[in-house]
């Protein structure tokens, strides 16, 4: 952990195994009120990494609201890409992810 001013901030990466993909969630602090929800969806294949895609969404109250919308972004997309043919192809760029905010 490392302090920015009065406001003590975890600075982890939260990771998850999800059919077949890599998450990663890892908030940026914007500024003492703000963290962007930041996201990594990786495709894995069994010996090296496929595709790619980093994804910057909109900003929280909170590190823990931040990592969870991107985790929820992440998740949305694999299940709506995971089984097409073109999953490769719309992660490294040419695919649409969910990024309007919808805080439910």
């Amino acid at each position: 952990m490392w302090v920015s001013g009065a406001h003590e901030v975890r600075n982890v990466m939260d990771r998850h195994l999800y059919k077949g993909y890599l998450l990663s969630c890892r908030p940026l602090q914007i500024n003492e009120a703000q963290f962007q929800a930041r996201l990594i969806i990786t495709a894995l294949a069994s010996d090296k990494t496929r595709a790619q895609r980093f994804v910057d969404l909109e900003c929280f109250e909170s590190e823990s609201e931040a990592a969870a919308r991107a985790k929820d972004v992440g998740m949305k997309w694999v299940d709506e890409n995971a089984d097409a043919d073109s999953a490769t192809t719309a992660l490294s760029g040419r695919g649409g992810l969910p990024l309007t905010p919808s805080r439910t």
